[in-house]
Formats: C-alpha cells, sequence, structure tokens
C-alpha cells in the first residue's frame, strides 16, 4: 500500500487534491458544491457529509446542502438546535467529535449496535463562522488522517465563500449601477448585442425605451442624498416592478434609465412607454419631476445596436425640446432630420464637454452617417454646427469661424476665385478650428497665456481637424486647407513647416485672416487692438508669416475707418451664416 501525507494512502490523497483544485476554482458556481461533497463523501467513506448555515443573530443553524442531493441555493427547512454539536462547534469555533451508537436491527443475541461518530468543523470566513461542515462515520474510527481531510475541505469552503462574495462584488460594482440597482449602461450595450442577436435569430421585433428625468422646479425634501439620486431611485424601484424577466433595465449615461423590450414592434413599444410613464407620471413623488421617453425598435429604425440607441436618443431628445414629460419615436425620414438638427442644437448646451474623447466619437460619427442616404446631405451642416459650437467654447473666439466665413468670402471674391474654390474658402474658414472639439476644455478655455506644455496640445488641432473631416467625401477637398492653415510663408509654421506655394491657397488666406481676428480679439493678458493697427502687422509680417498678395488684397477691403466694405462683385452671393438647406431652413422655421 502507497502512503502519501499524514498516512493517508496517496490515490486517497491524489482524489482529495482534484477535489480540492475543483473547490478553489468553481468562482461564481455555487452547484458545484453538493457534487464536490458527494465526492468527499465518497473518498473518505463517510455515511453522511452536510453543510449547517449559520445564522449569528438567531442562534440558527439550518441544514443547506446535503451530499450530493441538496442544492446550496436552494436550503433544506431542517433547523438545529444550538445545543446540537454543530451548534456548539459553531459557538465555541472549535472542532467537535462525538460518539454514539447505532441499532442495526436484531440479531439471535438481541438488538445489534455499531459504533458511530459524528464530526462538526466550523467553517470561516474572515472573524465570521458562516456554517458548520458535519460528518457521520458508522463502523470505523474517525482516524488523524480523516479528521485532518475534513478540516481541510471546511477551510476550503470558506475560502470558496470568500472568494465567490469578492467575485459577486467586483462584478457588481462593473455591471451594477450603484445609485439605483440597475444594470450599468456599458453593460446593457453588451446585453443588447445579444438582444438583437436573438431578434434577427428568430426574426422578432426589440424595442428601446430611452427615459430621461428632469426637476422642473424646487427641490425634493431628501435628507439622504441629492434630489435626482432619490428620483432615480424610486424610478428603479416602479420600473423593475413592470417590467418582465425578459426584459433588460439599466441606468443610461444621464439622468435616466434604458430598457431593452423582446419583442417589442414600434406600436408595442409605444404602448409600454406610455403605459411606463403613467406609472411613474402618477407616482406622489413626480409633481416637480418630467420623463421624456424616446423609442426606437428593431428593425424598424435599424439593425444594429448603434442605430437603435441612437434613433432612441433622438427621440428622447425631441421630446425634451418639444416640451417634455412626453413619449415621442422618429416615424419617417422628415423626422430624422429633425431629430438631426436637435442633436446639432444641443452641442451649444453646458453639457457638452470637449476633449480627445468626443473628438474620436464624433469623427466616427461623421464617418458613419456620411455613407447613409437620408444624413449625408446634411454632414456639411452638423460639421458646421459643430464648428459654431466649439467657437463658443472658446471663451476668446467666439463667432470666430462665422466672421471667419464672411472675411474669406470677400478676400475670394477680390481675388476672383471660380465659384467652387470661393465655396471652398468660405467652408474652410467655418471648420478650420474645428480640431479644437480634441483640446481638453480646461486648456481652451485657460485665462491666460498658455505653457509651452499645452502649446504643443493646441497645436495638434489642425491634424485633429483634418482628420475629422477626411472620410467625408462632399468635404475632401478641405482637408488639405484645414491641415495646413497655421502653416507659415517663410516655413515656419506647423504641422508640416510647409513655405509659400506648398501651402494650399485656402490655407494662406485663413492664415491672414485668422491673426487679424486674434489681434482685433480681447484677451484677459491683453487688449482688444484697433483694425489700423492689425492691419500694419500684417504688413509687417508679408513674405515671413504671410503671402504678400493675400495681405495687400485683405488690406484694401478696408476703409478709412476700419469697416469691411461690401464685395466688389456677386453682390448676389448670400452671408455664409444664413446658407442651408430649403428644407432644413422650412423645419427650423415652422
Amino acid at each position: 500500500m502507497a502512503v502519501g501525507f499524514g498516512g493517508i494512502e496517496t490515490a486517497v490523497w491524489e482524489k482529495l487534491a482534484q477535489v480540492r483544485r475543483k473547490f478553489l476554482t468553481s468562482l461564481e458556481k455555487e452547484e458545484a458544491i453538493p457534487e464536490i461533497l458527494g465526492h468527499v463523501q465518497e473518498i473518505l467513506g463517510l455515511a453522511e457529509l452536510a453543510i449547517y448555515a449559520f445564522d449569528k443573530d438567531q442562534q440558527r443553524l439550518t441544514r443547506a446542502c446535503h451530499g450530493a442531493t441538496h442544492s446550496l441555493s436552494q436550503g433544506v427547512p431542517l433547523t438545529v438546535s444550538h445545543d446540537s454539536i454543530a451548534g456548539k462547534a459553531a459557538s465555541s469555533v472549535r472542532t467537535l467529535v462525538d460518539s454514539f451508537t447505532i441499532s442495526q436491527g436484531q440479531g439471535e443475541a438481541g438488538e445489534i449496535r455499531k459504533p458511530a461518530m459524528r464530526v462538526a468543523i466550523p467553517i470561516q470566513i474572515p472573524e465570521r463562522t458562516i456554517g458548520v461542515l458535519v460528518a457521520e462515520l458508522t463502523g470505523i474510527v474517525i482516524e488523524g488522517w480523516r479528521l485532518q481531510a475534513l478540516e481541510s475541505i471546511a477551510i476550503d469552503l470558506g475560502i470558496f465563500v470568500e472568494n465567490l462574495k469578492t467575485a459577486r462584488d467586483l462584478r457588481r460594482k462593473i455591471f451594477i449601477d450603484e445609485i439605483t440597482g440597475l444594470y450599468t449602461y456599458s453593460h446593457f450595450v453588451e446585453l443588447l448585442e445579444v438582444e438583437i442577436n436573438r431578434a434577427k435569430r428568430y426574426d422578432s421585433p426589440l424595442g428601446i425605451l430611452l427615459l430621461e428625468f428632469s426637476i422642473e422646479s424646487g427641490k425634493i425634501d431628501d435628507p439622504e442624498g441629492s434630489s435626482m439620486q432619490t428620483v432615480l431611485r424610486e424610478a428603479a424601484r416602479l420600473l423593475k416592478g413592470a417590467c418582465r424577466a425578459t426584459d433588460v433595465l439599466a441606468r443610461s449615461r444621464s439622468n435616466g434609465m434604458i430598457m431593452a423590450l423582446g419583442g417589442g414592434d414600434i406600436e408595442k413599444s409605444i404602448l409600454v412607454a406610455e403605459k411606463l410613464h403613467a406609472l411613474i407620471r402618477d407616482h406622489p413623488l413626480y409633481p416637480l419631476v418630467s420623463v421624456s421617453i424616446g423609442v426606437a425598435s428593431y428593425p424598424f429604425h435599424g439593425l444594429e445596436k448603434e442605430e437603435l440607441l441612437f434613433m432612441a436618443q433622438q427621440a428622447c431628445r425631441l421630446a425634451q425640446h418639444f416640451g417634455r414629460n412626453q413619449v415621442f419615436t422618429i416615424g419617417n425620414e422628415r423626422m430624422k432630420i429633425i431629430a438631426l438638427r436637435s442633436f446639432l442644437g444641443l452641442l451649444n448646451s453646458r453639457d457638452f464637454h470637449i476633449g480627445p474623447e468626443i473628438a474620436s466619437e464624433f469623427a466616427g460619427y461623421l464617418e458613419e452617417i456620411s455613407s447613409d442616404p437620408v444624413f449625408s446631405p446634411l454632414v456639411k451642416e452638423i460639421v458646421e454646427s459643430l464648428a459654431c459650437a466649439i467657437d463658443a467654447k472658446d471663451n476668446y473666439t467666439k463667432h470666430h469661424s462665422e466672421e471667419a466665413s464672411l472675411y474669406a468670402e470677400a478676400i475670394g471674391i477680390a481675388l476672383g476665385l471660380p465659384e467652387k474654390e470661393l465655396e471652398l474658402a468660405r467652408m474652410a474658414a467655418k471648420l478650420h478650428d474645428l480640431g479644437k472639439i480634441g483640446i481638453p476644455e480646461h486648456i481652451l478655455r485657460k485665462p491666460g497665456p498658455l505653457n509651452e506644455e499645452e502649446w504643443l496640445v493646441v497645436k495638434e488641432h489642425p491634424t485633429i481637424g483634418a482628420k475629422i473631416i477626411a472620410p467625408i467625401r462632399s468635404l475632401a477637398e478641405l482637408v488639405p486647407i484645414v491641415q495646413c492653415h497655421h502653416e507659415r510663408w517663410n516655413g515656419s509654421g506647423y504641422p508640416m513647416g510647409l513655405r509659400e506655394i506648398e501651402i494650399p491657397e485656402g490655407a494662406r488666406i485663413i492664415a491672414v485672416i485668422d491673426s487679424f481676428h486674434a489681434i482685433i480679439s480681447k484677451r484677459p493678458y491683453k487688449d482688444a487692438m484697433p483694425v489700423d493697427f492689425a492691419l500694419s502687422e500684417l504688413r509687417r509680417q508679408v513674405g515671413t508669416s504671410f503671402d504678400p498678395h493675400i495681405v495687400e488684397v485683405f488690406c484694401s477691403l478696408f476703409d478709412s475707418d476700419g469697416n469691411l466694405r461690401a464685395p466688389a462683385s456677386r453682390e448676389q452671393a448670400a452671408p455664409a451664416s444664413v446658407r442651408g438647406s430649403s428644407e432644413l431652413v422650412e423645419i427650423l422655421t415652422q
């Protein structure tokens, strides 16, 4: 007989080692416990092996798992007294052994009794007893190695439970929103992919409901936290009670929630949204609260999660735009156009924060919609609106892109540019600072001169702007102009160090306009200078920073009082700020 550790047969030890490994690698698998206990019971030749859960406050032990016959999660309604060996082991936090005899029936000499033993071993996690492992043996003595093996299994059980708790806490932090107890938005997006694939597989619809809450006036009495947190917690409780088990409910990125509604075509999704809206609206907490719900549905609004989320977001924004506290959906192509315009209007809100992440996100967004036959005609207006929104974020260049466009148009007309090149100059002037969307806001809005490190960040904006518009075919000709508007005539500019006519003409025009506008604008560290001073500065930098001919033409556009003269020709050209598609103008004026 091969003997291993502590006098245990090697084969027995190896079997126990395999069982223990399974314990310690079965994270988040409670169902593994009965199976593992069954193996231990068989290996050690036990008559019975059970786990009793210990409630310290109630001083009560309840059998939770018995060999391989019961599920730990279900529990068995068998409670034992704290005076039992299991109760004493839990209270004393010590291993206890009890000997007794059991009847084996009648023989010739009378009743046959057989020796038996019961062992109770506390199961612990740090600073707490959570249960007791109870084993019974019949006809055999509890040798030291069996007791040692059972104590090792009890230790493994404690480690397993602690690991399970840690894993669940971590999972909860990642996937569960702390305020509402709902899924986080990032986890919802993952689950939405699964739901869409299921809808595709079974050719069934799927509804998306996006709910946004806002407090109309005053404050909600909330001694424990902010008013909006109170609203979200209570709304989550209401919605969880109203949802089906198959629905997916999560906290959205802002003050709201989002739901995936299996089997929800557009009509059913709207009906559910109306019912949820009424449920929330009629709650006593909500006289001061409005809830706007945007509805989208697969496949009506799109086939991929990005499309569905976008359309639900736009519908919700339109619900807010048209008065809030209502359910809204986007039903046709015209409504899609309105949705996009509503989105653009939000770019000027205080909640719109620029930086590298939003630059990357918006670049992908523009690339996607530029290939959409419905949205692609609006790409130019979208980019223009974005440029205006960035202007509004910069404390010192508000309306800069619009004014630059007017100057560029005047220069282009004076230079006799063909209509196509004139339009390029106008558009480039509007979009030349588009790349500032990738500049962190604290740098862009800094109330004073930038340090060297901050300047390096700002100098990235021509390249960022070019990358944003590069995938858009209709704006492809603007890319070199936007990228090169900080190049200088003598090669001292950035990002590529081009010189003289290597620099696109449109970029040379914008370089002059940019400098002029910077000189006549007020900064915290300098006053706004008069137009005649700005023009003299441009002339002084002819041949170093600027194209001599363009400076000459630009200076000739101003009268003696510093006012920009009307274009010498093409008076029919409308100011850039009022151009736009007739359909969009019609929509905005309705």
